[in-house]
């Protein structure tokens, strides 16, 4: 007799429903064993083919055996019924399957059935006996009344201990928990959560049986390791092998992800290094940081080896063999997204052609005339988002690059050299962000910028414009603003009164005003105290030619925000020439600057009332009340409420007048 064939499948059918068949493969038939050796027997072992005999009846016989196991479950149920009545009278039912209180296992339909039914009538009985009880609270029949408590106890105990077994979460099949596992799976593959306890499925398998069956089951669970870093005694390092070769056991085949941070040079053999280069094929997403020796030493073996590679991160503490290039990344076919941090990273050979996004950030510390990081991306041809931190001023090397798919563009300058915007070309560039570090913000920068749109044909694409810094803005941005005529959103330190002004103009042919798409102005504050009344008298005129112009192919100013320093030198100018003198800098004071608001009726009987609020609170204009050291005479605190009352009591059609109130009012109101 041979064994049946290890992959075979099996047509199962439904009771009273002929027309459902699936087919389904040996493990999923593990709770049907005897139906399984059942059906081999009467089919046979042999190689001989089966025939079907009109006769036969074994799926009758099968209904038959299972009708009959279905009635001796009934005739259990109902002696244990009887019995527990025998012991504790009709107080309680018995416990209909004592095995689903020592597990977790989910209820069939007729044990969920029968559970549901012994906790309705538990419950029944409990609100009879309770009904009793409150009947009963009169009587001098103690005893009565005693015995009536324990009875209510012992439902209570039976309907806590059974609510569990009828209870959604443990009804939910297997199946379902597993595609919520898969769910979280890939949002932790998202959050790229590296190093994160809760990254690890272990929790689930601390639940329950079926829990744990179906954690394993979800082998991407298990791909997301936490940060590895170099164990300081040799017992640490034996654990932490074994704990990598679990992981590794149960992820399978799925694609993996880890932090691996080897320090600085590693002397001698680092088994978790050989083991992972062992697995490289199912890399998917790593993050790497160690001298470019211990780089080198440990993963110069995955070279054409990561098929499956798809992010990589990349820090290099000491690059202490400049002649060799770090090249095993070189070959990945589906290598994406890169970011290199640290030293000679212009030596890191990647296949730029196929990157779509790409963060370079070089060490303060870099040698001279180091081969810059960007130089390999003359042909990088699909790549949408590029991130350069200019940290080192000796790294000033450019060529030449044009990059025809870039969308987005962030660079950040920590020094006065020749930045990269000189050297790029970006057609349909839509996000350009510039952070400005050097605190020295002069038109040399808005001078590159406007040449890369001059070579980029004018950046027709893009959308969006932040220029960060502490300095003053210099004058010529409008320049470059007439090459970006589909701008949306404008995010810089504030525009000089000129640049502002020609932003309200108008053209006299169109009658539109400059950059018709622009929305959203977030303008940052300087202390540029002496030209706070141009700015603000130019902002006003900007506002309202913005606002109030109404054209078919002009889109209205939605938001406009400025954004104080922290010393607000710059506001309390601005808020001496809307005539408040306090110190508060706080939004609903800007809008109003800008607006302006009038005022109204509402609005001067709110301020009467608040006005007698603050002579009655000592401090409260300030913003700092406190009680007076001896309260005065009268009905004080009831003088108070009353104020108040009167005040919640005014009918308000406009908010603005509510405002009017707050704005020089401070921030805890």
């Amino acid at each position: 007799m041979k064994q049946p064939i290890a992959m075979a499948y099996y047509g199962i059918g439904f009771v009273e429903a002929h027309f459902c068949r699936s087919w389904e493969p040996e493990e999923n038939l593990e709770a049907c064993g005897r139906l399984l050796a059942s059906f081999w027997e009467h089919v046979g072992l042999d190689d001989g083919d089966y025939h079907i005999d009109p006769e036969d009846n074994s799926v009758e016989k099968e209904k038959d055996f299972f009708a009959e196991q279905i009635r001796n479950a009934q005739e259990e149920l109902k002696r244990l019924q009887k019995e527990n009545v025998r012991k504790y009278g009709k107080t309680t039912s018995a416990t209909p399957f004592p095995h689903l209180l020592r597990s977790n296992i989910a209820p069939s339909p007729l044990e969920f059935s029968t559970v549901s039914k012994a906790i309705s009538d538990a419950e029944a009985l409990r609100s009879s006996l309770t009904s009793q009880l409150i009947e009963k609270k009169a009587s001098a029949n103690l005893a009565g009344k005693a015995m009536t408590r324990r009875k209510i106890k012992r439902l209570e105990k039976f309907i806590a201990a059974h609510v569990g077994i009828v209870s959604a979460i443990r009804r939910v099949p297997p199946e379902i928990i597993q595609d919520i596992f898969e769910w979280l799976s890939a949002v932790l593959w998202e959050e790229n959560r590296l190093g994160s306890k809760w990254a690890l499925p272990f929790a689930y398998g601390h639940i329950c049986s079926s829990w744990r069956g179906s954690a394993l089951s979800v082998h991407s669970l298990w791909s997301l390791f936490p940060e590895i870093k170099k164990p300081k005694t040799l017992r640490g390092k034996e654990r932490q092998l074994e704990y990598m070769t679990e992981l590794l056991h149960r992820s399978q085949q799925a694609p993996i992800q880890f932090s691996f941070d080897f320090g600085h040079y590693e002397k001698g053999p680092y088994p978790i290094g050989d083991l992972l280069v062992r697995f490289s094929e199912r890399w998917r997403a790593i993050n790497i940081r160690g001298s470019a020796c211990a780089l080198r030493n440990y993963f110069s073996k995955v070279e054409g080896r990561i098929p499956n590679l798809e992010n990589l991160v990349m820090t290099v503490l000491i690059f202490d063999a400049p002649s060799n290039a770090l090249d095993m990344f070189q070959t990945a076919p589906k290598l994406r997204g890169v970011r290199l941090a640290g030293h000679n990273i212009g030596d890191i050979k990647l296949p730029s052609h196929q990157l779509t996004v790409f963060h370079t950030s070089p060490a303060l510390s870099t040698p001279i005339n180091t081969q810059n990081s960007l130089s390999q991306l003359t042909n990088a041809y699909h790549l949408k988002i590029l991130i350069y931190d200019s940290s080192s001023p000796r790294v000033a090397h450019f060529e030449m690059i044009s990059l025809p798919s870039l969308k987005r563009l962030n660079v950040r300058l920590y020094h006065p050299s020749p930045s990269i915007l000189d050297f790029l070309t970006v057609p349909v560039l839509e996000n350009l962000r510039v952070e400005d570090l050097q605190r020295v913000l002069d038109t040399a920068l808005l001078r590159s910028i406007a040449e890369m749109a001059s070579r980029s044909g004018n950046l027709p694409h893009l959308q969006e414009l932040y220029i960060w810094s502490t300095a003053e803005m210099p004058e010529g941005l409008i320049d470059f603003l007439r090459l970006t005529p589909a701008l949306t959103l404008l995010e810089l330190p504030i525009p000089p009164p000129r640049d502002l002004l020609a932003l309200a103009s108008t053209d006299p042919d169109s009658g539109l005003p400059l950059i018709t798409s622009l929305e959203l102005c977030y303008f940052g504050a300087t202390n540029t105290v002496a030209s706070a009344p141009k700015i603000f008298s130019a902002l006003k005129e900007f506002t309202d030619s913005r606002c109030d112009l109404l054209h078919d192919h002009f889109y209205p100013l939605r938001e406009l925000r400025l954004t104080p320093n922290q010393d607000g030198n710059w506001w309390n100018a601005m808020a001496r020439e809307f005539g408040y003198t306090g110190t508060d800098r706080d939004g609903f004071i800007r809008q109003s600057q800008l607006e302006p608001w009038q005022e109204s009726n509402t609005s001067a009987l709110l301020t009467t009332l608040k006005e007698r609020l603050c002579d009655l609170v000592p401090g409260l204009s300030t913003g700092n009340p406190v009680l007076p050291n001896h309260l005065p005479k009268g009905h004080w605190f009831q003088n108070i409420q009353d104020l108040l009352d009167e005040i919640k009591n005014v009918e308000v059609d406009d908010g603005i007048d509510i405002l009017l109130n707050v704005a020089p009012f401070t921030r805890w109101e």
